[in-house]
């Protein structure tokens, strides 16, 4: 059996201070590597705990990229594994219903990866 090469789209919550509401959500896509869908999809959630990091702001406050979801999964022909293809960080009206709908969104891709 062949591996495929899949994009996969992370979401990330972007937390301000603890305890804050989340403003914003960063959603990256990857390229990952895998023999069939579910396995993609749990490569893309590990690399998506991997990915998660506290970095300092400006302001010199802490900034936490907190890994939220997988919600899209295509597969495409030969590429290299791991390297981000696309970012996009959105201002949010409403971070937890915002939140909430990522939540859906991934359980909804995992069910069709291991139905």
């Amino acid at each position: 059996m062949l591996m495929k090469w899949y994009s996969a789209k992370l979401v990330f919550a972007i937390e301000k201070e603890s305890g804050k509401p989340v403003t914003e959500v960063e959603e990256k896509i990857l390229l990952i590597e895998a023999f069939e869908r579910s396995e993609a999809l749990e490569k893309a959630r590990m690399r998506g705990v991997e990915l998660q990091e506290e970095v300092a702001s400006n302001s010199g406050n802490s900034l936490y990229w907190r890994f939220v979801q997988v919600v899209a999964l295509d597969e495409l022909g030969k590429l290299e594994s791991g390297i981000e293809i696309a970012c996009c960080i959105r201002e949010m009206d409403s971070a937890q219903q915002t939140l909430a709908y990522y939540e859906y969104l991934g359980n909804q891709l995992a069910a069709s990866c291991y139905n």
